[in-house]
């Protein structure tokens, strides 16, 4: 009955129309909603203070909750597509990890394990810019508590935390030079991903690159896919700016200091 109902839900007209209005049944999510934004609040609450915390632990003790916490990016990402395929029986290829927050928590993972900056550098901006404009404008169709609602800020919100984590934990920061390693490795993945999805048929749309979300985003005021693509990357450029700012300003402010 719980699979039936899961499918029901997710194969049925979930009202979003065009600008970002919806029309919605008491199970829709609703964009802007308390719960959205409360959602969005315990997040980054617990973002930074997982984060603060476990700096101050041992060592050691430190080292275990970073391997607990890759596992856990590992585990959420496979239980996703566990989801999808077996209980709303959706095809396994369009439920790959190629949306860049489900590259994202593999990377996590990875950088956790063996504290590479690299990954890390790109990571900050794919975090920052990406999974937070998911959480804003989530592609989800039910709200709370529904397992869909639940999986998807679980998942967007363990990025996050894995990224506070990291700068924290091992002293990481971007630098300057990090945008554009950041935004080149994006634009790679671009690449390979386009044609992927006519490859893999069917409704595969990793990246959005075939159609729009559902749900109201900023490519709602884009023009129709694929022609959208360019001002993705434009606005993608813009916004890893914006999420360098607080690091711009931090060493603006230390030269005048060290000038005085």
């Amino acid at each position: 009955m719980y699979c039936t109902y899961v499918r029901s839900l997710h194969s049925a007209d979930t009202g979003w129309l065009s600008k970002g209005i919806i029309v919605q049944d008491s199970s829709s999510f609703v964009l802007f909603s308390p719960i959205h934004f409360i959602t969005i609040a315990i997040i980054f609450l617990i973002a930074v203070f997982f984060a603060l915390l476990v700096k101050n632990l041992h060592v050691k003790i430190q080292s275990f909750i970073g391997r607990c916490l890759a596992w856990t990016l590992i585990i959420v990402e496979s239980f996703k597509f566990y989801y999808r395929m077996e209980l709303l029986g959706e095809p396994w290829q369009e439920n790959l990890p190629f949306h860049f927050c489900g590259l994202s928590m593999i990377l996590l993972a990875y950088t956790i394990f063996t504290r590479t900056y690299k990954t890390y550098e790109i990571l900050y901006f794919w975090a920052f810019a990406g999974a937070v404009m998911a959480l804003i404008t989530p592609d989800v169709p039910a709200s709370f508590p529904h397992p869909e609602y639940l999986l998807y800020f679980v998942g967007h919100g363990m990025i996050i935390v894995g990224i506070f984590f990291v700068t924290y934990m091992y002293d990481f920061r971007p630098r300057v030079s990090s945008i554009w390693e950041s935004y080149k490795t994006a634009l790679s993945v671009l690449i390979v991903i386009f044609p992927l999805n006519y490859i893999l048929g069917g409704e595969a749309n990793y990246l959005y690159l075939r159609f729009r979300p559902d749900v109201g985003s900023l490519m709602n005021f884009m023009p129709e896919p694929p022609f959208h693509i360019p001002f993705l990357m434009i606005i993608a450029y813009i916004f890893f700016w914006v999420v360098y700012l607080p690091y711009w300003i931090k060493d603006l402010m230390s030269r005048k200091q060290g000038n005085v």
